[in-house]
Protein backbone atom coordinates (compact mmCIF):
# COMPACT_ATOMS: atom_id res chain seq x y z
CA UNK A 1 0.00 0.00 0.00
CA UNK A 2 2.61 2.25 1.37
CA UNK A 3 4.54 2.10 -1.97
CA UNK A 4 1.56 2.18 -4.23
CA UNK A 5 1.22 5.68 -2.71
CA UNK A 6 4.91 6.04 -3.53
CA UNK A 7 4.80 5.43 -6.84
CA UNK A 8 1.61 7.61 -7.75
CA UNK A 9 3.35 10.46 -5.67
CA UNK A 10 6.91 9.67 -7.78
CA UNK A 11 4.20 9.81 -10.88
CA UNK A 12 2.54 13.45 -9.87
CA UNK A 13 6.06 14.92 -9.62
CA UNK A 14 7.13 13.57 -12.68
CA UNK A 15 4.30 15.06 -14.17
CA UNK A 16 4.78 18.35 -12.10
CA UNK A 17 8.83 18.66 -13.80
CA UNK A 18 7.13 18.06 -16.88
CA UNK A 19 4.40 20.73 -16.73
CA UNK A 20 7.08 23.18 -15.71
CA UNK A 21 9.40 22.13 -18.76
CA UNK A 22 6.46 22.47 -20.98
CA UNK A 23 5.87 26.17 -19.63
CA UNK A 24 9.63 26.84 -19.82
CA UNK A 25 9.33 25.56 -23.18
CA UNK A 26 6.76 27.95 -24.51
CA UNK A 27 7.89 30.93 -21.95
CA UNK A 28 9.46 33.17 -24.68
CA UNK A 29 8.60 33.63 -28.41
CA UNK A 30 10.74 32.33 -31.45
CA UNK A 31 10.70 35.74 -32.61
CA UNK A 32 10.90 39.44 -30.80
CA UNK A 33 9.68 43.27 -31.48
CA UNK A 34 10.76 46.52 -29.58
CA UNK A 35 8.99 49.49 -30.38
CA UNK A 36 11.42 52.16 -28.58
CA UNK A 37 10.99 56.06 -27.41
CA UNK A 38 14.41 57.37 -27.20
CA UNK A 39 15.56 60.42 -25.11
CA UNK A 40 19.15 61.55 -26.93
CA UNK A 41 20.09 62.36 -23.31
CA UNK A 42 23.87 63.41 -24.85
CA UNK A 43 24.87 64.00 -28.26
CA UNK A 44 26.89 66.39 -29.95
CA UNK A 45 28.45 67.87 -32.94
CA UNK A 46 31.44 66.46 -34.31
CA UNK A 47 34.51 68.85 -32.87
CA UNK A 48 32.21 70.69 -30.88
CA UNK A 49 31.50 71.08 -26.95
CA UNK A 50 27.75 71.63 -27.91
CA UNK A 51 25.01 69.37 -26.68
CA UNK A 52 21.90 69.16 -26.66
CA UNK A 53 18.14 66.67 -26.42
CA UNK A 54 15.79 65.16 -28.75
CA UNK A 55 12.95 62.12 -28.43
CA UNK A 56 12.94 59.88 -30.86
CA UNK A 57 11.31 56.31 -31.93
CA UNK A 58 13.13 53.45 -32.92
CA UNK A 59 12.08 50.00 -33.82
CA UNK A 60 13.87 46.29 -33.20
CA UNK A 61 13.08 42.82 -34.65
CA UNK A 62 15.14 39.85 -34.22
CA UNK A 63 14.95 35.89 -33.76
CA UNK A 64 16.23 34.02 -31.42
CA UNK A 65 19.40 31.88 -31.77
CA UNK A 66 20.43 29.88 -29.23
CA UNK A 67 18.99 29.87 -25.63
CA UNK A 68 19.96 33.50 -24.66
CA UNK A 69 21.11 34.93 -27.46
CA UNK A 70 18.58 36.85 -30.36
CA UNK A 71 19.90 38.44 -34.24
CA UNK A 72 17.72 41.44 -35.42
CA UNK A 73 17.43 44.23 -37.62
CA UNK A 74 16.66 47.49 -35.75
CA UNK A 75 16.53 51.12 -36.90
CA UNK A 76 15.88 54.79 -35.66
CA UNK A 77 17.29 58.09 -36.01
CA UNK A 78 18.06 61.33 -33.98
CA UNK A 79 18.16 64.94 -35.39
CA UNK A 80 21.10 67.60 -33.54
CA UNK A 81 19.97 71.65 -33.45
CA UNK A 82 22.61 73.78 -32.71
CA UNK A 83 23.15 77.33 -33.74
CA UNK A 84 26.38 78.07 -36.02
CA UNK A 85 29.57 78.84 -35.16
CA UNK A 86 29.25 82.99 -34.44
CA UNK A 87 33.15 83.22 -35.38
CA UNK A 88 32.97 82.23 -39.21
CA UNK A 89 29.28 83.45 -39.78
CA UNK A 90 29.06 87.12 -39.12
CA UNK A 91 25.25 88.12 -37.47
CA UNK A 92 24.55 84.20 -36.31
CA UNK A 93 21.86 85.43 -34.14
CA UNK A 94 19.82 86.43 -37.65
CA UNK A 95 20.76 82.94 -39.20
CA UNK A 96 18.66 80.25 -38.85
CA UNK A 97 20.59 76.67 -36.73
CA UNK A 98 22.81 73.83 -37.60
CA UNK A 99 20.30 70.76 -38.06
CA UNK A 100 22.32 67.69 -38.46
CA UNK A 101 19.98 64.10 -38.77
CA UNK A 102 20.69 60.63 -38.82
CA UNK A 103 19.16 58.01 -39.84
CA UNK A 104 20.76 54.67 -38.55
CA UNK A 105 19.68 50.83 -39.79
CA UNK A 106 21.81 48.17 -38.33
CA UNK A 107 22.23 44.43 -37.48
CA UNK A 108 22.72 43.30 -34.02
CA UNK A 109 23.64 40.65 -32.01
CA UNK A 110 21.54 41.03 -28.03
CA UNK A 111 22.82 38.48 -25.60
CA UNK A 112 21.04 37.61 -22.05
CA UNK A 113 22.94 37.41 -19.19
CA UNK A 114 20.66 37.38 -16.15
CA UNK A 115 17.56 35.09 -16.34
CA UNK A 116 16.26 36.31 -19.49
CA UNK A 117 16.04 39.83 -18.10
CA UNK A 118 19.46 41.92 -18.14
CA UNK A 119 20.90 41.66 -21.56
CA UNK A 120 23.80 43.14 -23.33
CA UNK A 121 23.51 44.79 -27.25
CA UNK A 122 26.19 45.50 -29.78
CA UNK A 123 25.34 47.33 -33.46
CA UNK A 124 26.70 47.40 -36.89
CA UNK A 125 25.50 49.09 -40.07
CA UNK A 126 25.18 52.28 -41.78
CA UNK A 127 23.97 55.97 -40.44
CA UNK A 128 22.43 58.12 -43.27
CA UNK A 129 23.21 62.07 -42.50
CA UNK A 130 21.66 65.08 -43.38
CA UNK A 131 23.13 68.28 -42.40
CA UNK A 132 22.31 71.26 -43.00
CA UNK A 133 24.49 74.63 -42.39
CA UNK A 134 23.09 78.10 -43.06
CA UNK A 135 25.65 80.13 -45.40
CA UNK A 136 23.66 83.62 -45.19
CA UNK A 137 20.43 84.84 -45.27
CA UNK A 138 19.01 83.10 -47.77
CA UNK A 139 20.63 80.35 -48.54
CA UNK A 140 21.68 76.74 -46.60
CA UNK A 141 24.46 74.59 -47.58
CA UNK A 142 22.89 70.69 -47.69
CA UNK A 143 25.26 67.57 -46.90
CA UNK A 144 24.26 64.30 -47.57
CA UNK A 145 25.98 61.21 -47.16
CA UNK A 146 26.39 57.47 -45.93
CA UNK A 147 28.68 56.40 -43.01
CA UNK A 148 29.29 53.21 -40.82
CA UNK A 149 27.51 53.13 -37.05
CA UNK A 150 28.57 51.18 -34.30
CA UNK A 151 26.36 50.82 -30.95
CA UNK A 152 26.49 49.23 -27.51
CA UNK A 153 24.16 48.79 -25.04
CA UNK A 154 22.45 47.39 -22.09
CA UNK A 155 18.92 46.85 -20.80
CA UNK A 156 16.43 45.05 -18.84
CA UNK A 157 13.03 42.46 -20.00
CA UNK A 158 10.23 44.02 -16.93
CA UNK A 159 7.22 41.22 -17.61
CA UNK A 160 4.17 42.70 -17.85
CA UNK A 161 2.37 40.29 -19.13
CA UNK A 162 3.25 36.23 -20.54
CA UNK A 163 4.75 37.92 -23.81
CA UNK A 164 5.06 41.66 -23.04
CA UNK A 165 7.70 43.38 -21.26
CA UNK A 166 8.75 46.86 -20.46
CA UNK A 167 12.14 47.43 -21.67
CA UNK A 168 14.48 50.47 -19.87
CA UNK A 169 17.77 50.76 -21.89
CA UNK A 170 20.89 52.87 -22.99
CA UNK A 171 22.90 53.05 -26.05
CA UNK A 172 25.58 54.63 -26.78
CA UNK A 173 26.08 55.08 -30.86
CA UNK A 174 29.52 56.49 -32.99
CA UNK A 175 29.08 57.28 -36.40
CA UNK A 176 33.37 57.60 -37.00
CA UNK A 177 34.45 59.62 -39.77
CA UNK A 178 32.19 62.77 -39.30
CA UNK A 179 33.21 66.18 -40.88
CA UNK A 180 34.37 68.28 -39.21
CA UNK A 181 33.67 70.84 -42.10
CA UNK A 182 30.19 70.44 -42.22
CA UNK A 183 29.02 70.07 -38.63
CA UNK A 184 27.77 66.30 -39.21
CA UNK A 185 27.12 64.43 -35.92
CA UNK A 186 29.48 62.43 -34.14
CA UNK A 187 28.11 60.19 -31.61
CA UNK A 188 24.84 59.79 -29.21
CA UNK A 189 24.16 58.84 -25.81
CA UNK A 190 20.20 57.23 -25.34
CA UNK A 191 17.80 56.47 -22.62
CA UNK A 192 15.16 54.18 -24.25
CA UNK A 193 12.19 52.40 -23.17
CA UNK A 194 10.37 50.03 -24.97
CA UNK A 195 7.63 47.25 -25.27
CA UNK A 196 8.88 44.41 -26.12
CA UNK A 197 7.01 41.18 -27.04
CA UNK A 198 9.11 37.98 -27.00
Amino acid sequence: MIRAHMVSLVGLLGLGVHSLAAQEAVSSLPVSGSLIYNGIIYDRLHGTGSRGGAFRFAGRVSTRWGEETYVGFGGGSWVRVARPDCSAVPDCREFLTVQSEAIIYQIYLQRYVSRKQLFLRAGLGLANTTTLLPENRLFLAVTRRWRSAVSAGAGIDLRIARFLYLTPSLDVTLLPGADTQSDELGSGFAAGLALTLR
